[in-house]
């Protein structure tokens, strides 16, 4: 009896280190797409995937892979990479190998997944499965959209340098209102995927259903806005509701409009602030659905009264819209958008947004002798501030950056310019 038990714990030991050894000791991770981990809006008809390998052994060599990308994650599990299987491709290469599969489709996510060999022949589990969604790849894919405005374009202004005075328009350029938009739409069925593709120049903040869509800060990138502009994509799956929707949409002026008056090192104006969007919902049944910025979006003022990329920014608390950006709101007092005359080229932005990385505090706080209040981060940075106050209705507070301070502790804004 006791050889049989020892006979039987040797069958099982073996067989655990048997079962061990035919466990590969390398895996793939961090697969990235364009060098982006689950990019939207990428406009390649040829993407590039990219993975890491993790492996307990040294001197590890990949000798080959194999990808595969389906329309659907179900697909992709269950052995049907409609796409693109690449087979096994001979290759120790584990960054940019192009896409070689089916032409790709407009506003479409695509699922993939990568195993490896080594150079003994042995291969890798399959990776986790990631994913890639494509841009608007045609002019038509923008559908009936428009690029919309409070105001008409005026005079417009290509570029001035501040110095060159005799140069300057005798009216004032630029001088236009900041305008907010809202748009009322209503969700009838299940949704399976929903993107919103959005232009908004200078810089823009999207809202659905009174939620910042995305963390991005100062969208969209600066281009030569007489030939193209970037659009921006996001998925908004999660942030739509059934039955009634609001999209509410802010602009400010950015490098597209700079206006005439306090400080500015460049005079430039190529026009209004204008906004394009489309928000494509694909439902369950197969059926979809776009919402489209034209001249049935309602627009009014917002409380950003003054926007300048160098003059700075004021900011009306008194002409806040309290749930401008909710359901049911009373519109009636607002303006229809008006349609431009605007046709640039359009592209996806795929650089890296900026994003608010870090929150300095403020390390020294005190009145100055004017009686100002200095708020001294300890650093020079780019950023914006967070400020809360109490006071009463139409008190005006000024907040003044520089770099340095004056030996009186007044602001010293010679290093980074100032109003003249």
């Amino acid at each position: 009896m006791k050889k049989k038990i020892q006979k039987i714990v040797f069958i099982f030991v073996w067989f655990i280190t048997a079962s061990a050894s035919a466990t590969p000791s390398f895996s793939v991770y961090d697969l990235m797409v364009e060098l982006a981990e689950r990019p939207i809006g990428i406009e390649t008809l040829e993407p590039h995937f990219s993975w890491k390998i993790y492996a307990q052994e040294r001197n590890f060599k990949q000798s080959a892979y194999r990808i595969c990308v389906a329309d659907s994650p179900v697909k992709l599990e269950n052995g049907d990479p409609n796409v693109w299987d690449s087979g096994k491709v001979l290759s120790d290469n584990s960054i940019f190998n192009p896409f070689k599969g089916k032409k790709l489709c407009s506003s479409t996510t695509y699922y993939w997944k990568v195993k490896v060999w080594n150079d003994k022949g042995e291969e890798s589990v399959w990776s986790r499965a990631n994913t890639f969604t494509t841009g608007l790849l045609n002019e038509s894919d923008w559908g009936t959209s428009s690029w919309i405005s409070m105001e008409a374009d005026q005079l417009k202004i290509k570029g001035i340098h501040y110095q060159n005075k005799d140069a300057l328009p005798a009216s004032k350029t630029g001088m236009y209102k900041m305008p907010q938009f809202r748009k009322e739409f209503k969700v009838k069925k299940n949704i399976q995927k929903a993107f919103v593709y959005i232009s908004g120049l200078g810089h823009f903040d999207l809202f659905l259903n009174g939620s910042k869509v995305g963390d991005h800060f100062l969208d969209a990138g600066w281009t030569l806005y007489d030939k193209e502009v970037f659009y921006v994509s996001f998925d908004v799956t999660d942030l739509l509701q059934k039955e009634d929707n609001v999209l509410g949409v802010m602009l400010g002026n950015g490098f597209y409009n700079m206006p005439q008056e306090r400080y500015f090192k460049l005079l430039v104006s190529y026009g209004s602030p204008k906004l394009k969007l489309i928000l494509k919902i694909t439902y369950n049944d197969g059926t979809s659905q776009e919402i489209v910025s034209d001249n049935s979006w309602k627009v009014t003022e917002s409380p950003i009264t003054y926007s300048s990329i160098y003059g700075g920014e004021d900011y009306d608390a008194t002409k806040q819209k309290q749930g401008w950006m909710q359901v049911g709101y009373d519109d009636e007092n607002w303006e229809n958008a008006l349609e431009a005359n605007y046709h640039p080229k359009m592209i996806s932005q795929q650089i890296e947004p900026l994003k608010v990385k870090e929150e300095i505090p403020v390390v020294r706080c005190y009145k100055n002798s004017k009686g100002n209040w200095i708020y001294d981060f300890g650093q020079n940075f780019s950023g914006i501030v967070r400020l809360h106050v109490s006071g009463r209705r139409f008190q005006k507070l000024s907040l003044v950056p520089a770099e340095l301070l004056n030996k009186n502790n007044t602001a010293n804004q010679t290093a980074s310019g100032h109003p003249f």
